[in-house]
């Protein structure tokens, strides 16, 4: 019998998996894999998977990949603007120790009104008058007798010579009264100023030549008593410039010998010390004063009573010498630090060292143009550092550049450098930048 050809045609692959075919093969696995849960579990998944990639045919892993670049690129441009910002915000900090010695100190050196230059040792003057009081207790009543005390100007205009007189020359007022100079001076010649003629002119203290209450002035005009019946008679004269209190003739109460000497120095010290305060504080930048490099003209106290009690006023003119510190230290360190100009030091204690004024009471401060002082003491010397020339030799070097540049300052002791951000291996280009720490800085 012939073959039915319709029967020799085998199924297409479609065919086989027709949606009949398909659930029939499904339920022939559910029944071969029905103990089997965790083969099941897989085919499933792969299957879900294989209808994923069907249903979402552009979700490829490349879109993935995508977006891991975005991210690489965002914290590349993060770091980027790190490291630019670290290099605008660069700076350099160095800590310098500058070279350092001690030095001992025990001379006799010369300070000159009018220095020869500007290097050397000189002197100017503060004047400062003022005046302290005490009380005391009245511990005795009796007779004392006191001369009055003031201070005038004297004139010369008699000639351009000058003209000196002796100390206790004496000046004699229009009603008679006799005073004198407490030391020896000389009043300058007149001048010509401007077409005009200027009596050259001094100060002086002077004292009644009697104690009493009638030597008590107001301003008054005196002569010079030594040149009456001479021309000089009417050309020297002079004139009160305070007036002179003090003269006192009788009974009042007063201190024991001991108890006067002990509130006299009590009373000295105080004014010395007070007006020492005040003309430290008018002292000019770059001087310095010393305690015992001064000259107190004090007058003699006056002892004030009443009867709820007394009091005792001393008055005094405090003439105080100030030194210019870099040509003092110039003068104390030249023998042991050449070449002080280019390598200039500073003593770190300055006002520590004792400075004395040789023969004060011999010293006339109107007219002294040298002095002696004697300097004695133990200091430290620092060599000063130049911030500004550090930097400028420092502005852009390498970091292992550092010690060979810095070795070259010879009054450096020893200098660490830190640069930020600490990768950067170079000082910053702008002097700005760098700073300057001194471990020795001067006081």
């Amino acid at each position: 019998m012939p073959r039915n050809s319709i029967h020799d045609i085998k199924p297409s692959v479609k065919l086989r998996k027709s949606k009949g075919y398909e659930s029939r093969r499904l339920e022939h696995d559910e029944d071969e894999y029905e103990d089997e849960e965790e083969i099941r579990a897989p085919r499933r998944s792969s299957r879900r998977r294989e209808r994923e990639v069907y249903d979402n045919p552009y979700d490829s892993p490349k879109r993935s990949g995508g977006g891991k670049a975005i991210w690489y690129v965002a914290v590349f441009c993060l770091l980027f603007l790190v490291f630019a910002l670290s290099f605008f915000f660069s700076s350099a900090k160095v800590i310098v120790t500058p070279r350092s010695g001690t030095i001992e100190i025990n001379k006799l050196v010369v300070a000159n009104k009018d220095p020869l230059d500007a290097k050397s040792l000189s002197f100017d003057t503060v004047t400062l008058e003022g005046e302290e009081s005490i009380s005391v207790e009245n511990t005795e009543k009796k007779y004392v007798e006191k001369k009055a005390t003031g201070s005038v100007r004297l004139f010369n205009n008699h000639s351009s010579a000058s003209q000196k007189l002796l100390i206790d020359t004496r000046l004699v007022t229009t009603d008679g009264k006799i005073y004198k100079t407490v030391k020896a001076l000389t009043i300058p010649g007149k001048t010509v100023v401007a077409g005009k003629t200027v009596p050259g002119s001094v100060d002086v203290d002077i004292y009644a030549d009697e104690a009493g209450e009638e030597y008590n002035k107001a301003e008054t005009d005196f002569k010079i008593f030594g040149f009456k019946g001479s021309p000089k008679y009417d050309n020297f004269y002079a004139r009160s410039t305070s007036e002179i209190t003090g003269g006192f003739k009788g009974e009042t109460f007063s201190l024991s010998t001991e108890e006067e000497t002990a509130k006299k120095e009590l009373l000295e010290n105080t004014l010395k010390e007070n007006l020492l305060t005040k003309a430290r504080k008018e002292l000019p930048e770059g001087f310095i004063i010393y305690d015992d490099a001064v000259i107190l003209d004090k007058q003699s106290p006056e002892m004030i009573s009443s009867d709820s009690g007394s009091k005792m006023v001393q008055k005094g003119t405090l003439h105080a010498l100030i030194f210019k510190k870099e040509n003092l230290t110039r003068e104390l360190v030249k023998e042991s630090v050449a070449d002080f100009d280019k390598n200039k030091v500073f003593i770190n204690d300055l006002g520590g060292i004792s400075v004395s004024l040789m023969s004060a009471n011999e010293i006339d401060t109107e007219k002294v143009d040298s002095v002696s002082l004697s300097v004695k003491g133990k200091g430290e010397i620092i060599w000063e550092v130049d911030e500004d020339v550090i930097k400028e030799a420092l502005v852009g070097i390498k970091e292992r550049e550092f010690e060979q540049t810095i070795g070259e300052f010879r009054n450096v002791e020893k200098a660490e450098l830190a640069i930020k951000p600490f990768w950067k291996m170079t000082v910053p280009d702008e002097i700005d930048k760098i700073s300057i720490i001194n471990t020795l800085s001067q006081n």
